[in-house]
């Protein structure tokens, strides 16, 4: 079987097969959906702030619409997404309809200089290194000159990395911090701004557990200063974002 046949047969069944959650997701309309779409407003907008809210804006690899509901949230009106899986971009229709099904790739192709922000959330991670070189070099190519491109993406220097990235079975590479600086490099990019998917402290509950991730990442660090003698990355999340600025 060749990894193109895989891809299709695994893709086939991604929501029947391993996302069933995903039928009551984040882009709906449950409290639990509403209160993560509020984290990550809050998480985005001090990157989002200075980008006008007519820009325009791709979720490649949309998946169920939840950001491109996000960002719809916080005011952006200029939304386009492509997602490859069917059972995926069927549930993003629901919301978005306009969203196309097809490969991220051939969708840049049709699209060289047109946005203005590109989304690359829970993505990256599925393609080899190589095709994620070829990937960025496509998208370095659909940004207009002065674009960003906002990342999502398992961390390689968590001590819970392997829990993320060993449950889909389509996940191809892993990266830290430094590797992922290096990729973009690659392709032109500058990484500009990387952060943990920590709590936010806006509630009781939501304090306590970032006091509680306060405290364990003292400790993750304190053993990577044992082992190495320094600090690695600081960044411990099992899920890191991070921004890159076309060049």
């Amino acid at each position: 079987m060749t990894k193109d046949e895989f891809r299709e047969r695994a893709y086939g069944c991604y929501v029947s097969g391993f996302k069933q959650s995903v039928t009551t997701s984040n882009a709906g309309d449950s409290l639990a959906a509403a209160r993560y779409r509020r984290y990550l407003q809050l998480r985005l907008n001090p990157w989002l702030e200075h980008i006008s809210r007519e820009a325009l804006v791709v979720d490649l690899g949309c998946g169920d619409g939840m950001l491109l509901r996000v960002l719809q949230e916080m005011g952006f009106s200029n939304l386009r997404g492509v997602e490859s899986s069917a059972e995926m971009c069927a549930l993003c229709r629901q919301h978005f309809p306009e969203v196309e099904q097809g490969d991220i790739r051939q969708y840049l192709l049709k699209n060289v200089g047109t946005f203005d922000v590109i989304m690359l959330f829970d993505v990256l991670e599925h393609f080899t290194r190589e095709e994620a070189v070829l990937l960025l070099d496509q998208i370095y190519r659909a940004l207009r000159p002065g674009g960003c491109l906002f990342l999502q993406l398992p961390n390689g220097d968590s001590p819970f990395a392997g829990a993320v990235f060993t449950a889909d079975l389509t996940h191809e590479s892993l990266y830290t911090r430094g590797s992922l600086s290096h990729l973009l490099a690659i392709s032109g990019f500058e990484l500009s701004m990387v952060e943990e998917h920590s709590p936010e402290p806006t509630d009781l509950r939501s304090k306590m557990r970032w006091l509680a991730w306060a405290a364990m990442h003292r400790m993750i660090e304190l053993c990577h200063r044992i082992e190495t003698g320094g600090r690695s990355s600081g960044i411990y999340t099992r899920v890191m974002r991070a921004m890159a600025l076309k060049r």
